[in-house]
């Protein structure tokens, strides 16, 4: 029996310390004040000057000296009777239980406060939150995404679920974030300078950037359905799940996405409204991702949302690499920041085949905003804007009727461009294919021979990436990055050949380990750099406009270094993509927008697809048009254009460096072109 006893104590211990604990202060301070009224009790029997009469009284007594020390003298009615003896044990009682009752309070409280702000910090507590963004796992990326979040008009909650590195973690957000607000803080101080103090005022109070994050990161086991219970998965809103491998692991697979996909996806099957992005690099996760979404059931198959990463960046470097106009295009567009692409449902009816009609409509009765195509989604027919705002898109009485009449150029100049790239990254597959969907493209216009592409790399690297072979147009050259003097021949001979314009592009090893990040990439910037002086100083003809010198960075930090040592775009790769994915995140139907954009769908000799694509004003006008609004050459050039093949004017680079977008009042927005003006356009051609 007594066996039994001890051995259910020592369970208890072992499982419960802390109630163990508790349970065993409060039965030694109770077996204390007994014992202590007990011979409290017993001197008051033969002591004249003792408060107490009687055992329970005694308690009373003891009890009110533990807790309160003065209470001493309420017990001790005259020293000169009591004795020594009764005040050193009344004395004695005061210490011992300031000793084992306050002290032993005291340090149980303290360790629980202490443990419970220790578990607040780790992690280990339910959130009560819903309507929230959760973003599981971590790269690059997870940071860009958060930081874009900053430019949303409205309050956000993000959790972020990792498996470890939680305080680094939030130290890469928080610096991020302050370095953002630090930096958008600064512009609008420049931007008031030269006002009056009132105006001011007024335009800091309502443009100084606000930071409307609230984030939280919690560490945890994705496979553990409580610890996802635990950030309220089911509630979430959006869950975006980032890809984490890295090394060499990058372009075979990742079963891990899969693993929290399934997971995930089932315990938010109850939440209809509930989006899930998945980022994916690679065939092999793309294709079990979308078995899983069979496998799930129709109504699911809406809001799991696979983003293959590798297609659209490679698609998006293909398209600067040939007109590297558009780097600066789409680090406007793709943000959340100012003008962004906006999407609406669209009456039945209207459809791609007929959007021309649509488009004209919404023309007429908006005047912030730029219609730019109808798209079938999977939550129906939606019609994209470029715009500020949501509300910016919304339809209105207002038309003022354009009687501007312009002609467009019914052929095109085709402008020749050869392409080199230096190094590679996890892209290279996609950054092919999207070379090639513009060179077929480029054969519907009748000129297939229009853009070269030159792949200067280490040998072992060519070896590797077989889809080189696959493309006729291209050349290889195999170069270490240490071979200096045979990469700087080569280019040389490369700069020399009669191409009308010629990009340089400059990448940068995802597989690198951390230490090695860029540093290939800035190496290659100073070959190439030391080589456009040596030619320039050689020929005073060298037309240093006619090269776009383009550089890739993964660490935004190297950005800044980048750009001072003359590169004239710097692409960082996180950026393009988490701003995609927090536009998709906060319910924007734009994935079937990026996806159409960033590729060409060819059909019967006919380009199904529309791309962004800048066009001189010399070559897309007969005669340019005189002093006008952009009110009116948008609907000019729209109206100008042949049926089928209409393209919509978003707006134009003044001079090759000012970049003018029509947001906004366009009915304020003053245009007289020039020669040398580019025009920023939608449609389906390109070049």
């Amino acid at each position: 029996m007594v066996n039994k006893i001890r051995e259910k104590i020592n369970i208890f211990i072992a499982k419960s310390p802390r109630q163990a604990m508790l349970i065993g202060i409060m039965l030694f301070n109770v077996v204390f004040i007994l014992v202590a009224a007990t011979i409290i009790n017993l001197m008051s029997k033969h002591l004249s000057g003792l408060a107490p009469k009687g055992f329970w009284q005694s308690v009373y007594y003891t009890a009110t000296l533990v807790l309160d020390p003065g209470c001493i003298s309420g017990m001790i009615l005259d020293v000169g009777k009591t004795g020594v003896l009764a005040v050193i044990v009344c004395v004695a009682v005061v210490v011992l239980g300031l000793v084992f009752f306050t002290g032993s309070v005291i340090g149980y409280v303290t360790n629980t406060i202490s443990d419970f702000i220790e578990s607040k910090n780790n992690g280990r507590n339910r959130l009560l939150i819903s309507d929230h963004v959760v973003i599981i796992n971590w790269n690059a990326r997870g940071t860009e995404i958060i930081n874009e979040f900053l430019y949303r008009k409205k309050e956000i909650k993000v959790v972020v679920f990792v498996p470890d590195r939680k305080d680094e973690i939030d130290a890469e957000i928080r610096n991020r974030l302050n370095t953002t607000l630090i930096r958008e803080a600064q512009q609008v101080y420049a931007k008031s300078e030269g006002m009056s103090f009132i105006e001011r005022r007024r335009y800091l109070r309502e443009n100084m950037p606000k930071e409307r994050i609230t984030y939280i990161v919690r560490e945890g086991d994705v496979a553990a359905a409580t610890d996802l219970d635990d950030i309220c998965i089911s509630k979430a809103g959006t869950v975006i799940i980032l890809d984490n491998a890295c090394g060499p692991e990058v372009e075979k697979g990742n079963p891990q996405t899969v693993k929290t996909l399934i997971q995930v996806s089932e315990i938010s099957k109850a939440n209809s409204r509930q989006m899930i992005l998945v980022e994916v690099a690679d065939e092999w996760t793309e294709d079990l991702v979308y078995r899983i979404i069979a496998f799930k059931s129709v109504e699911i198959m809406e809001t799991i949302i696979p983003v293959s990463y590798n297609k659209l960046v490679g698609s998006t470097y293909s398209q600067i690499a040939v007109v590297p106009e558009l780097n600066d295009v789409y680090d406007v567009l793709f943000s959340l920041k100012g003008i962004h692409f906006i999407s609406r449902n669209v009456p039945e009816g209207y459809s791609r085949e007929n959007e021309d009609a649509y488009i004209e409509k919404c023309l007429n009765g908006n005047i912030c905003s730029v219609p730019m195509t109808v798209m079938e989604t999977l939550k129906g027919n939606k019609i994209f804007y470029i715009a500020d705002s949501k509300s910016d898109i919304e339809l209105s009485d207002v038309h003022v009727p354009v009687e501007m009449e312009i002609q467009l150029k019914k052929s095109n100049r085709i402008r020749r461009r050869s392409i080199v790239v230096l190094g590679h990254n996890s892209y290279m597959n996609s950054l092919m294919e999207g070379f090639d969907s513009i060179r077929h493209e480029l054969e519907l216009m009748g000129e297939p021979n229009a853009i070269t592409v030159i792949m200067v790399d280490d040998a072992e690297s060519l070896e590797s990436h077989d889809c080189y072979r696959s493309f006729p147009y291209v050349s290889t050259i195999a170069a270490d990055i240490y071979d200096e003097d045979y990469i700087n021949r080569r280019m040389d001979e490369l700069s020399r050949k009669e191409a009308e314009d010629t990009t340089i592009l400059i990448l940068s090893d995802d597989t690198a380990a951390s230490e090695d990040v860029d540093a290939n990439a800035l190496t290659f910037l100073i070959y190439i750099q030391e080589q456009i002086r040596r030619r320039q100083a050689e020929d005073p003809d060298f037309d240093r406009s006619r090269l776009a010198l383009i550089v890739e960075v993964l660490n935004p930090k190297n950005e800044d270094i980048v750009r001072s040592y003359g590169a004239d775009r710097v692409i960082v790769s996180s950026r393009y993509l988490s701003r995609m994915i927090a536009q998709f995140s906060l319910g924007e139907a734009v994935l079937e927008l990026y996806e159409d954009m960033l590729s060409s769908c060819i059909s019967n000799g006919e380009s199904l697809s529309k791309e962004l694509y800048i066009k001189s004003a010399e070559d897309f006008f007969e005669k340019l048009p005189g002093k006008c609004t952009a009110y009116e050459l948008i609907r000019a050039v729209l109206a100008s254009g042949d049926e089928g093949s209409k393209s919509v004017l978003i707006g134009y680079i003044r001079g090759g460096r000012e970049y003018i977008f029509f947001n906004g009042d366009q009915r304020k927005i003053d245009i007289e072109l020039r020669h040398d003006d580019l025009l920023i356009l939608f449609g389906n051609q390109y070049i």
